[in-house]
């Protein structure tokens, strides 16, 4: 989202002053927002009403035909008694940010990036997971709803990355990954504490459930219904990081078993998009999930090959010189010459590491990114 928080802090004072100052701010939220305002939990009180207005516009992205952040300014500009402010002129400059971003996200295709926005890390191939994700967030029509992302593969072979991308598809696709790394020692409590921290209202707390054969489900309805409140319209994305250090009979793997049951359960309203589950790790010697299995989209990665880093640089440089040369033709002997000697480098000093002992994804990874770096100096 490109407006600060200082910015918001801004917006956020105009909707107290001007727009749910009344004595009955249903009624003004209905009017301008009726898709989204029964969700809600109005007050008597404007500023928790401005409160969650802002918090929603945050956390719905720009994702979608109409995303709530532009209807919102828009709503507030369209007021006489804002119009004649002097705040009007910042706020016509951030609906202008709103769209020019809604713009650029929508011109390029965010499942084929290879350099992820925000981070700039580089994630090379993993074609097989951009296309579960992108099938995840827009289940095909005709077969059932995918709920599932299984990722297995040999360690070091970039499974938790996966959250990298999830991060990067966020904004752009209208989803909120909350992730949670487990470990031997994690417990079903903590898994809930870490998921409820990021997605639940500040203070809630499930209640206490002495039966432990109990708890388990009701920890997975309520976290899955804390998801459903906080965010229906851009779903939450339960990702549990790591499960290959998870023993076979751990509490943390019913939970996840009890969790996907929870999704699955769900009967979503006309405007609500499910949460989806995502498990970095979760091999064969774990419990099978308890779901149809082509709700459940299973992927194997495997550590990139010199043919991955090879077509990764060439699909930077071509794109890079594209935006730089504009219509000029491309030339293609010296694209092949720089996308040489990027892989030449890149994969020996990822080889380099691999033999003093270091993660070769990893240095492959920061490798490329320092080719990068000089490529664009």
């Amino acid at each position: 989202m490109p407006l600060s928080e200082q910015e918001w802090t801004l917006v956020r004072c105009l909707v107290v002053d001007h727009l749910v100052a009344t004595a009955n701010p249903y009624a003004v939220l209905q009017m301008y927002f009726p898709d989204e305002v029964d969700s809600w939990r109005v007050t008597p009180v404007a500023s928790d009403n401005a409160d969650t207005l802002v918090n929603q516009a945050k956390a719905a992205g720009l994702a979608g035909a109409a995303p709530l952040a532009i209807r919102l300014l828009d709503t507030l500009s369209g007021l006489n008694e804002i119009q004649v402010l002097p705040e009007i002129h910042k706020l016509t400059a951030y609906v202008e940010r709103l769209r020019a971003e809604k713009a650029a996200l929508e011109h390029d295709d965010p499942y084929t990036a290879c350099v992820l926005t925000g981070s700039g890390e580089v994630f090379i191939d993993r074609q097989p997971v951009r296309a579960s994700i992108r099938q995840l967030v827009d289940p095909p029509s005709g077969v059932p709803e995918p709920l599932v992302l299984r990722v297995t593969g040999e360690n070091a072979a970039g499974k938790s990355y996966t959250f990298s991308l999830l991060q990067h598809l966020s904004e752009r696709c209208g989803l909120q990954p909350a992730r949670v790394i487990v470990g031997k020692t994690s417990t079903a409590e903590d898994v809930l504490r870490d998921l409820a921290v990021r997605i639940a209202q500040p203070g809630a707390r499930p209640d206490p459930v002495d039966d432990p054969t109990k708890r388990l489900r009701y920890w997975a309805l309520w976290l899955v219904e804390q998801a459903r409140r906080s965010s229906p319209t851009r779903p939450w994305w339960f990702v549990i990081d790591q499960c290959n250090d998870l023993d076979a009979g751990s509490e943390v793997v019913e939970l996840i078993a009890q969790l996907a049951i929870a999704i699955a359960e769900i009967t979503p309203a006309p405007t609500e998009r499910r949460p989806r589950l995502v498990l970095l790790g979760y091999g064969d010697e774990l419990a099978d999930l308890p779901l149809p299995p082509k709700q459940i989209h299973p992927d194997e990665v495997r550590r990139a090959s010199e043919t991955d880093v090879e077509a990764f640089f060439t699909q930077f440089f071509r794109e890079a010189t594209k935006r730089k040369a504009g219509s000029a033709a491309l030339d293609e002997a010296l694209l092949g010459k720089h996308v040489a000697v990027a892989v030449e480098q890149v994969i020996r000093e990822a080889q380099n590491a691999e033999r003093a002992g270091g993660s070769y994804m990893r240095a492959l990874s920061r490798s490329a990114e320092g080719a990068l770096d000089v490529f664009a100096a």
